[in-house]
């Protein structure tokens, strides 16, 4: 038996050895055969393709530049006049909202056609947004027609003109919707408390207004003795007026004649 069980043990170790080498015979122990082709001198991006930076010509860095410019030069072109076309359409409404708040005003004040267009000339101007202001706000209109009186397209017939609009335009004391700013909006039928300083003395009395144009008022006189005083030794009056709710004014006339 320990004869046969070293004969196996020496048969295993043989056929051991025997199956190594046979795996070791079948490895391809020579050198590879190399496998280098044009394929392999291509770039797999783009910039190992770009040539150095020192060789690439003054003029590609120009016409870049150029075309980079006139790229953004054309979307900011396209851009303001975008806003250009917005700007003037919102521009176009509010001169329409402007006219027809101007034409409405008008007819409702039943401003002729010769004011309206005497207005135009007063504020140098047609746009209806320049006009609006200034058939809307006394102060606006006594402004306007101040630096008109200063223009060199005044004249004296205008001042007749101006009275006219102003009472058209319902700028009156009366009107208490409206400012009271000035005392050509005085009409005639108002009443007045006048005070004459005389000899340290004050001299009261009312009276009410006969007329009045854009440079003067015509008052009716106080009477002494049954007959009208003599104004014209007085030099200026001063009058006192209440408006409604509104406030109590002073202001002060020249006196220039009398009737």
């Amino acid at each position: 038996m320990f004869f046969l069980r070293n004969i196996f043990q020496k048969a295993g170790i043989f056929l051991s050895i025997t199956s190594g080498w046979l795996l070791l015979c079948g490895i391809d122990r020579s050198p590879k055969q190399a496998n280098f082709g044009l394929k392999d001198l291509q770039t797999k991006n783009m910039l190992q393709s770009m040539p150095p930076l020192s060789e690439i010509p003054l003029s590609f860095y120009l016409l870049t530049s150029a075309f980079i410019a006139s790229v953004v030069s054309a979307i900011l072109l396209v851009r303001f006049l975008h806003k250009k076309k917005i700007r003037e359409g919102l521009e176009k409404i509010a001169e329409d909202q402007a006219q027809l708040s101007v034409d409405s005003e008008f007819e409702a004040r039943q401003v002729d056609d010769e004011e309206r267009e005497f207005i135009k000339i007063m504020c140098n101007s047609k746009d209806p947004v320049t006009l609006l202001p200034v058939i809307m706000s006394t102060k606006v209109f006594e402004k306007t027609a101040e630096d008109y009186k200063k223009s060199s397209k005044f004249s004296k017939s205008d001042l007749e003109k101006i009275f006219l609009l102003r009472k058209s335009l319902q700028f009156t004391f009366k009107n208490t919707g409206v400012e009271f700013t000035c005392s050509q909006m005085l009409e005639p039928g108002t009443h007045l408390e006048c005070v004459i300083h005389h000899k340290g003395k004050n001299v009261v009395f009312t009276t009410s207004i006969l007329d009045s144009t854009e440079k003067q008022l015509l008052i009716k006189p106080p009477r002494v003795n049954k007959r009208p005083a003599n104004m014209k030794q007085f030099s200026e009056l001063f009058c006192n007026l209440r408006r409604g709710k509104d406030a109590d004014y002073e202001f002060k006339f020249k006196i220039i004649g009398q009737l």
